[in-house]
């Protein structure tokens, strides 16, 4: 664990800096050996590392051990060169920890920069003499990972900057081209406009009147619902639980959940950690409460001695794809490289299904947007035109 810490040195001048300790007791001898006394000390809180800095580090890392040099010769030469600052700093941060006679994994493990699946297949690189072959095998997970990630924002970005454009231009009309024509008709009688037109200026008048209103309203009830959502045990989960099922979104959020279980296990099983653990370190790969449950459940049905197929069951709403090569991997004792292969194909399948469905919800909102416009439009010309027949 890395310590931010302000220390007397034997002269009485005040010292501030950052040393690596197990904990303030150790801190503190380690100060008392260089004659200094501690004041006061507090953890540096790391920020952990996502999976695009985390594939990034270990990309560096890789190529130095493979060429068999030591690892902190490897670490230094990594900070020193490092094309970004987080990298050059975590890179002193673990050689500090390593020239004090570290491990890697423990060293990544205090840091808190690297999660878990990390740490867990690093000690078993140290163990099995691997460590080069894992980190690539780590860094690949991750490139991976922060690629998938990139895709999917990618993919959503498109329909969600059509609608905010659709929401503002519906705005700007009702706000500030609407009012225009209002004063152009104020002399007609409302009876003598058609209804679309007197539809069009009833909401352009609620808009201007009420519109700030109503957007504070919509925000104060979304942060309520999302407090209760956060502060409610029971509702959060019966939220989560609806998802699972949800149309077109529970089963592309399933097979998306499924495909980072599923690559993150068979990493794990090739790699020779034990099943049992490796769902535990896999924990914060579900993002849905209900399927976290259900991990549970899984766990305490392998170390009962439960059947992998059955234990799997515990977990709602992962694809039949999966649950068939669990079994195929179980029967032929090959259950890392199918899991590793479904994953491919989950990732595969996953990707597709969005697609599909962000090629329906693009049409959607043209249609529904571009309705809206052209009704205001539409509306407000016919009003004219009539003005001009009376006249």
């Amino acid at each position: 664990m890395e310590f931010q810490y302000t220390a007397l040195s034997r002269d009485g001048f005040e010292i501030k800096g950052t040393e690596q300790a197990e904990n303030k007791e150790d801190l503190e001898r380690l100060l008392r050996q260089r004659q200094q006394t501690l004041i006061k000390a507090q953890p540096r809180r790391t920020r952990q590392a996502g999976n695009k800095l985390t594939s990034s580090f270990l990309e560096e890392l890789a190529p130095l051990l493979s060429r068999g040099l030591p690892l902190e010769r490897g670490l230094k030469i990594l900070g020193e060169d490092a094309p970004d600052a987080r990298i050059h700093e975590l890179a002193e941060q673990l050689r500090n920890a390593i020239k004090k006679g570290l491990p890697l994994s423990q060293a990544m493990q205090q840091s808190g920069a690297f999660d878990q699946l990390v740490v867990a297949l690093i000690r078993v690189g140290e163990a099995s003499g691997s460590l080069p072959h894992v980190t690539e095998i780590l860094a690949a997970y991750y490139r991976e990972q922060a690629t998938f990630r990139r895709e999917l924002i990618s993919t959503l970005a498109y329909p969600i900057i059509l609608s905010v454009v659709s929401v503002a231009s519906i705005i700007g009309l009702m706000g500030y081209v609407v009012p225009v024509f209002q004063d152009m008709l104020a002399d007609v009688p409302s009876d003598k406009l058609p209804l679309g037109t007197r539809i069009v200026f009833v909401a352009s008048d609620f808009i201007q009147n009420y519109g700030i209103w109503l957007g504070l309203l919509l925000l104060l009830g979304g942060i309520a619902i999302q407090q209760v959502l956060t502060r409610s045990p029971d509702v959060r989960r019966a939220w989560q639980a609806w998802m699972i099922d949800a149309p077109l979104l529970g089963p592309v959020r399933g097979e998306i959940e499924a495909f980072k279980i599923a690559k993150a296990l068979g990493i794990m099983l090739q790699s020779g950690v034990q099943l049992s653990r490796a769902m535990e370190l896999c924990r914060n790969l579900f993002a849905n409460e209900v399927r976290r449950e259900g991990l549970e459940n899984c766990i305490n049905a392998l170390r009962k001695g439960r059947p992998v197929p059955d234990a799997f069951r515990q977990i709602p709403g992962l694809p039949v794809q999966l649950h068939r090569f669990i079994t195929l991997g179980n029967e032929t004792g090959a259950l890392g490289e199918s899991l590793e292969k479904v994953a491919e194909m989950l990732y595969a399948k996953s990707r597709s299904r969005l697609k599909s469905l962000i090629s329906m919800l693009d049409p959607l909102i043209i249609l529904v947007m571009g309705g809206l416009i052209g009704f205001m439009v539409i509306s407000i010309l016919l009003a004219v035109f009539n003005l001009s027949d009376v006249s």
